[in-house]
Parts: structure tokens; sequence; C-alpha cells
């Protein structure tokens, strides 16, 4: 029997949870943030199967509208402008389920958070998340398999404090491109002392439940955080 192409799925699949949450009494905001995890999930599968088969070619072109009216709505559609430092981020989860969080160095609260950091000029996104993992971690890629990509840029904004500093005056935030990497090494594989030659960016870590992980992050990334683990969090 053939198999339904990645296009003809997005489609069936966006056609049926319409038909399941949209009825004719259905609030436009409800349906507006359907549509956007429908197509965003959808695309995901799409991005998650195209590199397990090692293929190059640009993902599909599926328009993800924003999930919420709110102008500070996490998910962005098109490229960034030059007013966004663009990043990844690092999803890590391990055979329980759980998600790798941690410490920043000096973090005087309770915060934690996954490892991201910025992409060097010409660098491909997976190839960076590869890197800042090893550089945050210690992990090696050789530790983890690729699960899925989120299918958009996911942005957040700078605190106003932030932007005192001359290294981020610059940028208005960041926008992430978000990677949910699984586990296959041994705890010992992680080393916080800074790799390639950086500073070590975490104090302590630990495995933590999803939910506790959207908690423990800091108020201003939090909209970032729900939009990626919500696509995540099939996959645990």
């Amino acid at each position: 029997t053939q198999m339904p192409t990645a296009t003809s799925w997005i489609r069936l699949h966006a056609k049926s949870v319409r038909a399941k949450t949209c009825s004719a009494d259905a609030r436009p905001s409800l349906c507006t943030q359907t549509h956007a995890h429908t197509h965003a999930r959808a695309r995901a599968h799409a991005v998650a199967a195209r590199r397990s088969r090692g293929l190059n070619q640009p993902p599909l072109q599926c328009v993800v509208p924003h999930a919420s009216s709110s102008p500070s709505s996490a998910i962005l559609t098109g490229e960034p402008g030059r007013e966004w430092r663009r990043c990844v981020g690092v999803c890590i989860i391990n055979s329980e389920g759980l998600v790798w969080g941690a410490q920043r160095v000096g973090e005087k609260k309770d915060f934690w958070q996954m490892p991201q950091g910025g992409m060097n000029r010409g660098e491909d996104s997976l190839e960076a998340a590869q890197r800042e993992l090893y550089e945050e971690t210690g992990i090696k890629k050789e530790h983890v398999e690729l699960v899925m990509e989120y299918p958009t840029w996911l942005v957040y904004e700078y605190p106003n404090r932030m932007r005192l500093s001359k290294k981020k005056r610059r940028y208005k935030g960041q926008a992430q491109r978000w990677f949910l990497f699984r586990f296959k090494g041994t705890d010992d594989a992680v080393d916080l002392s800074g790799q390639n030659g950086q500073k070590a960016e975490f104090k302590t870590w630990k495995w933590m439940p999803m939910k506790r992980v959207r908690e423990k992050v800091v108020e201003w990334k939090r909209d970032v955080y729900v939009e990626a683990l919500g696509a995540f969090e099939e996959h645990l």
C-alpha cells in the first residue's frame, strides 16, 4: 500500500482537528490556537522524518499562524530580522522521559533552564545545537539522537535591565531554533566545566519532569518553553 506523503498527511491531520475543535459556536481565539499547534506539530513530524532519512532539502513550507493575537507571542513567522540574535535551544530527554535542566553560574534564585546559545555566522542550526550542547554540558553528539526540530523560530525579548549590557544592547531579544534529543549515554558524560575554551555556563544540573522545567524557567523565557515543550512532550 502506498504511504501518504508528508504534505498530504499535514492536510488530512489539520482538516481532522479543525472539524473536531472549530465548531460553529467555537471562539476564534481557540480555533487560532488549535490551528497553530496543529500545523506546528504536523510540520515538526515532517522535519524529524526528513532528518532521520538523511535528506537535506528545505523543510515543507507550512504557514504557522501566531498562537495568540498578543504581540508577546513566542511564535515568529518567517525569518528573524537583525533585531533578533539568532540562537538555538536544546531539550534532552532520558529513557525515563525526564528533561535535562540546569542552574546558571551566579544564579541566586530557584530558576532552571535547558542549554541554549548563539549561532555562528554560516553555521547550520543543527550543527549549532550540537556544538552548544557540548560546550555547555560536555555531552557529545554521539551520546544523543535527534528526535525532532520545532518547525519555526521562537522568540523572547530581553528584559530592560539586560539591554543595558554592551553585549545585548544590539538586540531586542533572541530568535531560537529548538531541537529535541534523546540521551543515549550515562550521567558521567556530563561535564559542566565548559568545553572548546568556553567558560562554564551552569553550576549544577538534574533530570526534571517536563512540567517542572516549564515552571522553573525565568518568566521572560516561559512562553518559548511552553511552545517548544508542548510540541516535544508527545515524544516522552
